[in-house]
């Protein structure tokens, strides 16, 4: 199978054009320089490329970065599932500075960390980015590099941080950058470590926790935010009380996930007082009020 993948990028790349618009290599083994690769976003007309689960080094990022250098027709890029370290992320990077379409940029569980991520996104900072996706890396935010890179951002409607230990002192911070971006529709900070852990046999807090308190304010004064994802993070009571006061004020939010093991249907009873038509909660696994 990989001999005659190898074949049929080595056929395309020979092209000037080809009628090839989209290409799913997802979980081959592409553990190479990707030269083939390069000369088919060199030569052809490609849109979509999915390279998800391919064992890519940070070898094949040098060559899938030069392929990308100065590409004009890529408008979305899936590099997901790959375990190429900071020399590989810093290597697409370069290459996406000089891409001229991109709108979708997807690298969930590749286990970058920050180094690497803020190379990613600061090469992303001037394209008219529709879709940003960075699932479950190892990505912290410090000096919210995130928002900085994303908060002037015209067009982008979904970005996903889910699953990636986010600091909370760059939470606020955060949060103040997404509020600008006033297309975005569509955000997930699922189990970021929002909030601060529970300690056994501790008392519930009286006031909301930074991120608590930060989460709230994104809720209360964006003007766009229609799915909200929060799922497992360590928010008490009193941020969920925190939460509740912006959801009284919210009025785009269609689908809003507070899911998390540890809450009782008790701890967010209030937040059911501001429900509304058009308005899905989700405060239990499988369980949508």
């Amino acid at each position: 199978r990989v001999e005659g993948l190898k074949i049929l990028l080595g056929a395309l790349s020979s092209k000037e054009k080809s009628s090839i618009i989209s290409l799913n290599v997802n979980n081959d083994n592409l553990s190479g320089d990707l030269k083939d690769i390069t000369g088919v976003l060199k030569m052809c007309g490609l849109q979509k490329l999915s390279l998800c689960h391919c064992y890519i080094t940070d070898i094949g990022c040098k060559g899938l970065g030069a392929g990308l250098n100065g590409n004009t027709c890529l408008k979305e890029l899936r590099l997901d599932g790959n375990k190429f370290k900071t020399a590989g992320a810093i290597e697409i990077a370069l290459g996406l500075t000089n891409t001229k379409a991109l709108a979708v940029f997807s690298l969930n569980k590749g286990g970058i960390k920050d180094e690497g991520a803020q190379k990613i996104v600061d090469a992303l900072k001037d394209k008219e980015l529709l879709t940003l996706e960075l699932r479950a890396n190892e990505i912290s935010n410090k000096d919210n590099y995130i928002g900085k890179a994303m908060e002037n951002h015209t067009k982008l409607a979904c970005l996903d941080l889910g699953d990636s230990p986010i600091l909370e002192d760059t939470i606020e911070d955060l949060a103040k950058s997404l509020i600008k971006i006033k297309t975005l529709a569509k955000l997930s900070l699922s189990n970021c470590r929002i909030g601060k852990p529970k300690e056994e046999n501790s008392k519930p807090a009286e006031y909301p926790t930074k991120g608590g308190k930060a989460v709230g304010d994104l809720i209360q004064y964006h003007e766009n935010l229609k799915e909200f994802k929060l799922t497992d993070n360590y928010f008490e009571k009193a941020d969920l009380s925190a939460l509740t006061v912006a959801l009284a004020k919210n009025t785009t939010l269609e689908f809003f996930d507070v899911s998390a093991l540890n809450y009782s249907k008790t701890d967010i009873e209030d937040l059911g007082r501001y429900f509304r038509d058009g308005l899905h909660l989700l405060y239990q696994p499988n369980l949508i009020i």
